[in-house]
């Protein structure tokens, strides 16, 4: 949850950080990066942005066919994204912006300088963080995606908010808030600032075409920014960026909450991006609505790393990704509170089986979480020891973090003592030669089903063969979601979100004869007239997850119906 210390901005002066002064020292040297590299290398980019979509319907990538049968991107031009903003034009628009905050910022008390970041999409603010970071003000991004509760809760410890570009119903959240709110003009926004930064630096030769900064024989190809900035997993890879001088792309979605698979490949392919990350169901569409396209083809696997991260990975990802021709590809998890705490790794090992990172081993422990009935472990728990986790104990040293910590309910030396529980669930696997054990995410703690018959299965996992079958068998993004249902119930029935529901009933009872084959339990089984398809209503995660407890009380009456 809220981790100000992982999100808060270099030379940010937060109430509990004054005694941490060595890494505040640390903080304010990336700040220096930027402005090191404007002297040192001006004309080295700094950040691609993408152009905000044409309103002509035939810039609408949903018009496209997604069926991978030709190439999509002929409906695009190249030039979506946009010539790099430099570091020597990046540091004069943050010296610009800085000079437009500084007499709002004054008014800040020095107790907590914390300001949220409110924008529809994201890379609207792009630079305005950074100046920020100049005046030494933390920052806080809020997500479109989060719910009302979570915003509530998050913009607590923030002094003032700054906002742009926004929906009626988020401006409303934002009028209804007991602080500052500064709107953001359009020509500030980040288009408008780049074109301005780029105007008052025509005096350099051509430095908006040059394509990359070259270190020895290669150059440095940029990274892609997610299109959410939820927590600090924004922030994340801009610092990155500003550390190693790494250029990122910053896409600009249609409905400027977040990329249709066609988006992406475009942006992939216009910006030639190295390194991609999103999350496991978008890599598989974006595999298969590029099959047939040569230009988004080429463009995946020019990649130099792609990863995958925030839920479950299927088996057969890893060896799509090595048949498809992906250099490298591998399988991150990890959490707000504290960061990375499992990678895969590949090759030779599969992409959906998990090791934990360099010094995870020390504070992650693994306990027996639910049984079959023969007794056996089918899920297993992760949590972290607080006192041999640094950061997360700085974080609850510091009251950082909105999550509960709590006795380790585990036998053995750690019982009893402070730890977090990650919410999640994991697999044991253990190698049938070596003995080696790995680790597969299943999906979050609330995501088990436990029928009336106390019987209980992973419902992500069910999820995940319905959804594999379906998509099989289906245009790509024809589904949207799909939620089973089963709780405390002596059968199980399933919601399927699509904008084609003819297509899906056309395909549905294969499926389900497929999945009723092999169900994990004898209540999983799944009868056609227990299934409801529907345009809409199944409420989402920032992560396009679906709300599990939220849709259960939505969709009840439906359920006891049945």
């Amino acid at each position: 949850m809220y981790n100000p210390f992982a999100i808060r901005s270099p030379g940010a002066r937060l109430p509990s950080y004054g005694a941490l002064r060595e890494t505040v020292e640390e903080d304010i040297e990336v700040l220096r990066v930027i402005e090191r590299g404007a002297a040192a290398h001006p004309s080295a980019p700094l950040a691609y942005f993408a152009f905000p979509p044409a309103k002509s319907d035939n810039d609408n990538p949903s018009h496209c066919d997604d069926s991978g049968a030709h190439d999509c991107s002929s409906n695009r031009s190249s030039s979506s994204v946009r010539s790099p903003v430099t570091f020597a034009q990046g540091s004069r628009i943050v010296a610009h912006l800085a000079a437009r905050y500084a007499p709002l910022v004054s008014t800040l008390q020095d107790s907590n300088r914390l300001v949220a970041l409110f924008s529809q999409p994201p890379i609207q603010l792009f630079f305005h963080q950074s100046a920020l970071w100049a005046l030494g003000v933390g920052v806080l991004f809020f997500d479109q995606k989060m719910e009302r509760v979570q915003r509530d809760a998050l913009i607590k410890p923030a002094q003032a908010i700054i906002y742009a570009d926004l929906k009626e119903s988020d401006m409303e959240w934002v009028r209804s808030l007991d602080m500052p709110q500064w709107e953001v003009p359009e020509d500030e926004h980040v288009i408008a600032l780049a074109d301005w930064a780029e105007e008052q630096e025509k005096q350099r030769e051509a430095a908006d075409k040059i394509i990359g900064l070259k270190k020895g024989s290669g150059e440095t190809r940029p990274r892609v920014l997610p299109t959410s900035a939820f927590f600090h997993s924004y922030t994340g890879y801009m610092l990155l960026q500003f550390i190693v001088g790494q250029p990122v792309v910053v896409a600009f979605p249609a409905n400027k909450t977040s990329c249709t698979v066609i988006e992406w490949l475009e942006l992939i392919a216009s910006s030639n991006a190295a390194h991609m990350a999103t999350y496991p169901q978008v890599a598989s569409d974006m595999l298969k609505v590029a099959e047939g396209a040569e230009r988004y083809e080429r463009a995946l696997r020019d990649l130099q790393s792609f990863a995958v991260l925030g839920a479950a990975v299927d088996a057969d990802l890893g060896d799509r990704f090595k048949a498809f021709g992906i250099k490298v590809a591998y399988n991150l998890y990890g959490l707000s509170e504290f960061g990375s705490v499992m990678l895969s790794v590949s090759p030779p090992m599969r992409l959906d089986t998990l090791l934990p990172v360099p010094g995870a081993a020390e504070w992650l422990v693994m306990r027996p979480a639910t049984k079959s009935l023969g007794g056996q472990t089918l899920e297993w728990e992760a949590w972290s020891i607080v006192e041999r986790n640094p950061k997360l104990a700085l974080n609850v040293a510091l009251g950082g973090i909105n999550a509960t910590i709590e006795p380790y309910p585990g036998e053995g030396p750690d019982q009893g003592k402070a730890a977090l529980n990650l919410s999640d669930l994991f697999e044991r696997i253990e190698d049938p030669k070596s003995g080696a054990i790995t680790w597969k995410l299943i999906g979050r703690s609330s995501d088990v089903i436990v029928w009336a018959d106390t019987l209980s299965a992973s419902a992500v996992s069910m999820e995940a063969r319905l959804l594999k079958s379906l998509r099989d068998r289906l245009p790509p993004e024809t589904i949207e979601a799909l939620q089973v249902f089963g709780l405390a119930r002596p059968w199980t029935a399933l919601v399927i979100q699509t904008g084609d529901q003819n297509a899906v009933r056309n395909v549905l009872q294969d499926v389900l004869d497929e999945f009723n084959k092999t169900p994990p339990a004898p209540m999983a089984i799944i009868d056609a007239e227990r299934v409801v398809c529907l345009q809409d209503g199944l409420a989402l995660t920032h992560k396009s997850t679906v709300r599990r407890r939220y849709n259960e009380r939505a969709f009840e009456s439906w359920l006891d119906s049945l």
